[in-house]
């Protein structure tokens, strides 16, 4: 999943059947704005209730073997709207 940012009920929802629909030993990969993209001019949602915590994707995630979950900056190049640094998070899970 790819900056696939929803408001939190659907997002549960989302992140749910993303795991229900991995094999056992099936990986997910997730990057998204971090809640601290707030503070960036770099796009992203401007709400902070559609943007992620550590602690919420470890919740969502809890059916995997997390693997790696990281919050980082980076910097954007993808296009005239997500240019500069970024607050990102990054999940690696596995399903047992």
């Amino acid at each position: 999943l790819f900056f696939a940012h929803q408001p939190p009920g659907e997002r549960l929802f989302l992140h749910q059947s993303c795991v229900e629909s991995l094999e056992p030993g099936g990986l997910l990969i997730l990057e998204a704005f971090a809640k601290g993209q707030l503070g960036y001019q770099s796009g992203g949602p401007r709400r902070e209730d559609m943007l992620f915590s550590s602690e919420e994707l470890r919740a969502d995630f809890s059916g995997l073997q997390i693997l790696l979950l990281e919050e980082m900056e980076t910097t954007l190049s993808e296009g005239p709207y997500h240019v500069g640094p970024a607050r990102v998070i990054r999940l690696i899970g596995k399903k047992n």
